[in-house]
């Protein structure tokens, strides 16, 4: 009885979802998992085409979500998370982490995180805010962040994105590609005043709809083709093929 007991509950519990201390926790390709996932000192893997019905959680370890997988909201400190190709999530927190998002990744609300860096690929959405205090942000072709983008000091690279809003308070920023930002773009003044100024680059066939507010000094370039509202707080250089290299 008690052998018969032991196989009946291990799939039950794998059904409800798992976690543990010292432990990693792999999801097998395919596999329907109806509650979330968390460990402690332990790396999270979820293979492709998985469904997690819940959240999913970390400390001091990754987190890797395969390709076409679902989950829901997922949070790490001390640990980096990947979303695969075509994945789907709630909000994604970590700290102390990067975030890197494949292809046609979908977060359902907004992605964050302290001390570390966000690249996406193509077709990125993000329906909330997107943002990092000290580490770079880059998106390629197509994607799209529904709120604001932001860092503190970290540089924002974007290439054929639509944003709704940019932030930055140190960091340099690149609109690339056609890049469009539908309201302001601002570049905040910090605390303690950086050693260089920022580049802020308005590249090519790129568009702020917005006010562009700069509160302390800057190189701000515009490309001729690129359409931009009121201007306060710099002067813009324009430019025709590459910006200057100061």
């Amino acid at each position: 009885m008690k052998t018969k007991l032991f196989v009946v509950l291990i799939p039950f519990l794998m059904l409800l979802g798992c976690g543990g201390v010292n432990q990693s926790i792999q999801i097998d390709d395919g596999s329907v998992i109806n509650g979330g996932l968390s460990t402690v000192n332990g790396a999270i893997r979820i293979g492709r085409n998985c469904e997690i019905n819940g959240s999913v959680s970390n400390v001091n370890g990754s987190i890797q979500i395969g390709d076409d997988s679902s989950t829901g909201k997922i949070s790490n400190v001390n640990g980096s998370i990947t979303l695969g190709r075509g994945s789907r999530s709630g909000d994604v927190d970590t700290v102390n982490g990067s975030l890197t998002f494949g292809d046609g990744a979908l977060i359902s609300g907004h992605a964050r995180t302290v001390n570390g860096r966000i690249s996406g690929g193509r077709d990125v959405h993000i329906d909330g805010n997107l943002g990092t205090t000290n580490g770079s942000l880059q998106l390629e072709n197509g994607s799209r962040v529904d709120g604001s983008v932001s860092t503190v000091n970290g540089n924002i690279t974007l290439y054929a994105v639509h944003a709704d809003s940019l932030e930055t308070f140190t960091g340099s920023i690149q609109l690339l590609e056609g890049s469009v930002i539908n309201g302001n773009l601002e570049v905040r003044k910090p605390s303690r005043t950086p050693n260089q100024p920022p580049r802020i680059v308005i590249g090519e066939n790129s568009r702020v709809s917005g006010a562009l507010i700069i509160e302390h000094e800057v190189a701000l370039y515009i490309h001729e083709s690129a359409e931009v509202a009121e201007i306060t707080g710099a002067t813009p250089e324009y430019f025709t093929d590459q910006p200057p290299r100061r």
